[in-house]
């Protein structure tokens, strides 16, 4: 055996165990279990226009009867990163006008809750996710699209923003949550 064979062997051996223990270590995480409340269109509708304020320009829309509500760590541990690899996967993470714009980055994100949301094994049965476009006057005095969730936050259920440029959680001023233009959830 020359010394070539000799060197690919060791590393086969060596990348053997190391897959064998990264393996070991992934199985013996714990498994994560994130918890979903449900909430009706009413009750959804009255947060967002009672609790929240928030009263469109021009229209609001529901896509379903019964909502599931994940807790704000799925957002964070899990959709985030899920919407981030998907972004980097197909190279769609720069902004351009109109080819790959804020309404482009919500359907975006959009579609991979709902396939993240269907793919949740602990999740209620016949509900849609609480998650939904945000449109808004910006600053700039343009209309500006992001992505609404209803959450569980330790037991209260409230909304948050996200930013799907950015793949996090925002603070939006009183003035940006009177700006609304619309809202579908």
């Amino acid at each position: 055996m020359n010394k070539d064979t000799q060197t690919s062997f060791v590393f086969l051996g060596f990348m053997s165990v190391l897959l064998a223990i990264i393996f070991a270590i992934t199985s013996c995480s714990p498994k994560k279990d994130y918890t979903f409340l449900t909430i009706n269109r009413e009750g959804l509708y009255n947060l967002i226009t009672q609790t929240y304020k928030i009263k469109p320009l021009k229209y609001h829309e529901f896509s379903g009867e019964i909502y599931s509500i994940p807790d704000i760590k799925w957002i964070n541990e899990k959709y985030t990163p899920f919407f981030s690899d998907f972004l980097f996967k197909y190279n769609i993470t720069k902004y351009k006008d109109f080819s790959n714009d804020c309404t482009k980055f919500v359907s975006y994100g959009l579609t991979c809750g709902y396939i993240l949301f269907n793919k949740e094994g602990n999740a209620p049965v016949d509900t849609s996710l609480a998650i939904g476009e945000y449109s808004y006057i910006h600053w700039s005095m343009v209309i500006h699209s992001i992505i609404i969730f209803a959450v569980n936050d330790n037991g209260q259920i409230k909304l948050v923003f996200y930013e799907p440029q950015y793949q996090k959680i925002i603070e939006l001023d009183k003035e940006q949550i009177e700006a609304c233009v619309d809202w579908s959830i």
